[in-house]
């Protein structure tokens, strides 16, 4: 029993120092925000900065390391024709449940297949 408290205390610890560095993160950022406002309001004094909307940053769909190379292999052993990075980027999107009819993840997806392509390509694995 003592052990899993031990861990539970190790994990708490990691969670509480990754909150911690978050804020301190969120703080610097504050602060570069507030020095690029004044920067702003130097060239156009009367400049509303509360109408400038936040940028959406598209989500990270992150993955493991070779998950995209593990997967575009796979295809490509199972797929009689060749593919290009598009259908294939497609198809690692189906298979990953993510949104085929969001052009700009599409887009996304089929650069890091064809970054993978011509990786695999320069070792001689694909032609």
């Amino acid at each position: 029993m003592t052990n899993v408290v031990s861990h539970l205390i190790a994990k708490r610890a990691e969670m509480a120092g990754e909150i911690e560095a978050l804020q301190m993160r969120v703080r610097q950022m504050l602060i570069d925000l507030d020095a690029l406002d004044s920067t702003i309001r130097v060239f156009q004094p009367d400049i509303d900065l509360e109408e400038v909307r936040p940028k959406q940053l598209p989500p990270r769909h992150a993955g493991h390391r070779g998950e995209v190379a593990r997967a575009v292999m796979n295809i490509l052993r199972t797929e009689k024709r060749p593919m290009g990075a598009r259908d294939i980027a497609l198809r690692v999107m189906a298979e990953r449940s993510l949104n085929t009819a969001d052009k700009h993840l599409v887009n996304t997806i089929k650069k890091r297949i064809g970054a993978c392509l011509r990786h695999n390509r320069k070792r001689g694995i694909v032609r």
